[in-house]
């Protein structure tokens, strides 16, 4: 009745290389939920955000079943016994990097109950490509997607679902979680089907609305703009005879907004469509440029 003795018996007897298999010859239901622990690191010009979570997957395989030989309800297995079950090949789709530190001991485990249901929960530290539309940026909202699905089983083999149990959430989050740039407006659930030349596949999706902070921009963009075109309209309060202070304070200024422009743009992505800040930005320039045009016009003809 040990469990040394129980999971040699569990070992002997099983073949981690074949999926699970039932009466019916249906193909093995992945339940999935999420524990997302943080979401961060936007980025606009990478078209890219981290995010940390852990994805818990439940089966069934009743060739772990063990009834009454074990007095407890689930056995839990660390790592090291990871690879002597039959796990789902999951995989991200649009994972762009992994930072999980597979070595550590308590960053994946499986629980088995009586019956043979599954519990295989792995922590991932992930970059997840996200493509934004910046049309309405820095007022813009976005939709970042974590989608998952099979590597090499199809939907014959298996399916992917989301955690269908009142009792517990399908997506979980940590006290206060927040996105720093962005508000998380909310969190969507889909199950879909990818379809390919190898066969259809079932796959998982979770989107994440955000709506973008202006309070940075406004300080770091709108104010100083703002700023600087006021700045510039002070030339028409000048004596048109003061030409020396005229013509530093519109070169002063365009070059300032020059200066801004420059800045603001090289933390942007290069898009093939104006966004709401160019707009903001070539209104703002056109009106510093057109009061040292003014300058130079109203000096021509007074000489």
């Amino acid at each position: 009745n040990s469990l040394d003795e129980l999971l040699d018996v569990m070992v002997n007897c099983y073949d981690n290389r074949v999926r699970p298999t039932y009466p019916d010859n249906g193909p093995v239901n992945i339940q999935v939920d999420l524990f997302i622990q943080s979401v961060s690191k936007f980025s606009v010009i990478n078209m890219e955000y981290s995010m940390t979570l852990y994805i818990r997957q439940r089966w069934l395989d009743q060739r772990l079943a063990y009834g009454d030989m074990f007095p407890e309800d689930f056995i839990t297995l660390g790592q090291e016994m990871v690879s002597q079950i039959w796990t789902p090949d999951t995989y991200i789709v649009n994972k762009k990097q992994s930072m999980t530190n597979s070595g550590h001991g308590m960053s994946m485990f499986i629980r088995i109950s009586r019956n043979g249901s599954v519990i295989f929960s792995a922590e991932n530290t992930l970059v997840l490509v996200c493509q934004m539309d910046l049309r309405n940026f820095p007022m813009d909202e976005q939709q970042c997607d974590f989608k998952i699905e099979s590597y090499g089983f199809t939907m014959k083999d298996v399916v992917y679902k989301w955690l269908d149990d009142p009792k517990q959430k399908t997506i979980e989050t940590a006290e206060g979680l927040d996105a720093t740039e962005f508000s998380i407006v909310s969190l969507k659930t889909m199950e879909n089907i990818s379809v390919f030349n190898l066969g259809n596949f079932s796959s998982l999706t979770m989107r994440i609305y955000l709506d973008r902070r202006t309070t940075y921009y406004v300080i770091q963009i709108y104010i100083p703009c703002s700023m600087i075109v006021m700045l510039s309209w002070i030339s028409f309060w000048l004596d048109y005879k003061s030409v020396p202070a005229r013509t530093a304070l519109g070169i002063t200024t365009v070059l300032a907004m020059t200066t801004l422009l420059f800045g603001i743009q090289s933390s942007l992505p290069g898009v093939p469509y104006i966004k709401a800040v160019d707009q903001f930005l070539i209104v703002s320039f056109a009106c510093v440029f057109v009061a040292l045009i003014e300058f130079a016009v109203v000096n021509f003809i007074s000489s």
